[in-house]
């Protein structure tokens, strides 16, 4: 591992492709917390570069603005195609700087400064004579994730392409209209607009600085994101989840396989509403956080919390020798069901039992989903299990006992269930928590819930 200052202008200096890894999140970068930041520390720095031209005194020691770090690693060169690093950190930035650019490029070609529009064009595109035709795409500096590629070749389209945005809503569009409109307005300010473009492209190139950390083969990025994530970077446990599942793709040779589960069975865990954030008890959690508990506990027959849903994952997939493919499938099948689960008209046993558990306890929800994901299970004995939990709970709420044991209860129930055949799976619950005699399991009897309700406890 090597760190260092770096210019951003050496950043993309070379003919050289800056490649998003699968495991990365999406572009998620916004207005007011990330492009004007950014926008005003460039534009300060512009006007500090023309100040000093202007000055007849002898200059002080230029000022660099710092723009962050970045960590990247090399990736081994294929054949034909450019050399090409793995943006491990930073790559919310290095897309954002690589659509200030393409703005800064366009106003400068609308002002009829075609030379200053093709300095830019070094920042964003490799020369064409070292990319091979089976590979156009080599042609960009930054290479981003599946799902925001369209939406990031309209943003850094070349000028004169006047087609229409494929998402006007995606960030990346509309950071690039955002920034183009700065752009504009700030160039035009100036007595020459074409001298000052000119000097935003010497800032951007001499004057902005990162803090490059560079990984060779050996080192291991994913030590590098938990690393990033003790220290506070604001990443979910299923961005860590995510990260392990994906490289662990690449080392178990499946790599062919990684954009295809990305697209079709990763992506919408990416978006709302899985990574809205719910309230559980006191605490708000992002909901692809829950799932991906809830989906560990059904597959390693142990209670996973959230607050230590990475670790355990990590331990799990390692020693289960599961292929991350499947998991990464599976994973999916549960979100589904999950969502399937939510949408049971109002008649439906589990639906009445879930309605109730939003303000009782989470804690069946890993054995309904086991139940309701297993298509071998039929709709009756799911409707007899619902009934089952439903009355378990019910009783020992209105009869004033604890549920201090409840998450090893149902682990228990679950690991019973999964044992046996999808025909009775039903039954198996209902068994279970039938056969439970300690205080804080047991299932109270008709005569306890009728005086109860005679006598409620106050």
């Amino acid at each position: 591992m090597q760190a260092g200052d770096v210019k951003l202008g050496m950043v993309f200096a070379n003919d050289h492709q800056n490649t998003i890894p699968l495991f990365q999140r999406p572009y998620v970068w916004d207005r007011e917390g990330n492009w004007a930041p950014l926008w005003s520390d460039v534009r300060q720095a512009a006007e500090e570069v023309e100040a000093e031209a202007q000055s007849l005194h002898e200059q002080q020691e230029p000022r660099t603005y710092f723009l962050g770090a970045i960590v990247m690693q090399q990736r081994r060169t294929l054949k034909r195609r450019v050399s090409s690093s793995h943006i491990i950190d930073g790559q919310q930035r290095m897309t954002t700087l690589q659509v200030l650019f393409a703005a800064a490029r366009a106003v400068a070609r609308g002002l009829g400064a075609d030379k200053v529009a093709a300095r830019y064009t070094s920042l964003l595109e490799n020369r064409p004579e070292t990319i091979h035709e089976d590979h156009p795409d080599d042609r960009h500096k930054v290479w981003p994730l599946p799902q925001d590629r369209r939406a990031f070749l309209w943003a850094v389209r070349p000028p004169g392409d006047d087609s229409p945005a494929p998402d006007a809503g995606h960030r990346l569009v509309r950071a690039r209209e955002w920034f183009e409109s700065e752009a504009l307005e700030w160039a035009t300010a100036a007595d020459d607009p074409v001298q000052r473009l000119d000097d935003l492209f010497y800032t951007l190139q001499e004057r902005m600085q990162l803090v490059e950390i560079s990984l060779d083969a050996r080192d291991d990025p994913q030590v590098i994101f938990e690393a990033l994530n003790h220290r506070g970077v604001p990443l979910d446990a299923a961005d860590l989840v995510k990260n392990l599942l994906f490289q662990t793709v690449d080392t178990q040779g499946q790599h062919a396989l990684a954009d295809t589960l990305l697209m079709e069975h990763w992506l919408p865990l990416d978006a709302d509403p899985w990574r809205a954030e719910i309230t559980t008890g006191r605490i708000k959690r992002a909901l692809v956080d829950l799932l991906l508990a809830y989906w560990l506990t059904a597959r390693s027959g142990q209670e996973v919390a959230v607050e230590h849903l990475f670790a355990d994952f990590k331990t799990w997939l390692h020693d289960s020798g599961v292929q991350a493919a499947d998991a990464i499938r599976d994973i999916r099948r549960y979100a589904d069901t999950y969502s399937a689960m939510l949408t049971l008209p109002s008649t439906d046993p589990t639906a009445q039992l879930l309605d109730r558990m939003e303000t009782a306890t989470a804690t069946p929800w890993p054995l309904l989903l086991h139940l309701h994901a297993d298509a071998a299970v039929p709709a009756e004995q799911r409707h007899i299990a619902a009934r089952a939990i439903d009355s378990f709970l019910m009783r020992r709420a209105v009869c004033a006992m604890t549920t201090k044991d409840y998450n090893r209860l149902f682990v228990q129930v679950l690991g019973a269930v999964q044992k046996a055949e999808p025909a009775v799976a039903g039954d198996c619950v209902a068994r279970s928590l039938a056969d439970q005699t300690s205080d804080s399991r047991r299932w109270p009897s008709d005569a306890e819930f009728v005086t109860a309700l005679a006598v409620p406890n106050l």
